[in-house]
């Protein structure tokens, strides 16, 4: 049976707006504000207090299996695709990302800015099974400060600052036969421009028909 889609994958847009929705689901929408730091074009003193921002402060190669750092993508699978009657070969690359991400909540007092805090920890726990349900390879807390990462964004407001390691992997899927379908154009084309003794035929077909090196 033909697979329709490779293995679900979550880009960091992705996950952010899990993030968003589910607070929303799970809060109402009086709690206050979930948003992109900082929000553009806004003053921050024309901001109602509470608000979370996040943002990603470090991408980097994630890390696979025994603590090896994936620098590169990996194929993964292949897996059939059938267009107009014809099946064809559809293969998957996919490399991980490590984000190290930074939720800032700010409230208008000490008092407020520790209850959201506790509420958002517990958020993120609740939650870590549904966002690697959808395409999030691993979440981990870091560590928790009550100081602003940035900037003194909100005057009189107080923070408090979550950092996560956001495990995301990136999904390239490679339609073999458009590969073929190029190769063969781009080798015609070399072709065409050679005297007929230099046209290495063999070669040609090589690349084309078992998948030698096309870089």
């Amino acid at each position: 049976m033909d697979r329709l889609r490779a293995k679900k994958s979550a880009s960091f847009d992705d996950f952010t707006s899990l993030v968003h929705q589910l607070i929303k689901v799970a809060w109402g929408t009086e709690w206050g504000t979930f948003v992109q730091a900082f929000p553009n074009g806004r003053e921050s003193d024309d901001v109602d207090l509470p608000i979370i921002t996040y943002h990603s402060k470090r991408k980097r190669p994630g890390v696979v299996g025994n603590g090896t750092t994936e620098i590169k993508p990996r194929f993964r699978e292949t897996y059939n695709v059938t267009e107009n009657g014809k099946t064809s070969a559809v293969n998957v690359y996919a490399q991980r990302f490590d984000h190290d991400v930074l939720f800032e909540i700010w409230a208008e007092n000490n008092v407020e800015a520790d209850k959201l805090a506790v509420k958002f920890e517990d958020f993120m726990m609740t939650y870590t099974g549904y966002f690697m349900q959808n395409g999030v390879q691993q979440i981990i807390f870091l560590e928790q400060t009550d100081q602003t990462d940035v900037m003194e964004w909100k005057d009189g407001g107080i923070c408090r600052s979550f950092k996560y390691l956001v495990r995301l992997e990136k999904h390239l899927e490679i339609h073999q036969g458009l590969i073929t379908e190029i190769i063969g154009k781009v080798e015609a084309l070399y072709a065409n421009d050679l005297p007929n003794d230099s046209i290495d035929q063999e070669s040609i077909n090589f690349k084309i028909t078992e998948g030698g090196n096309t870089q």
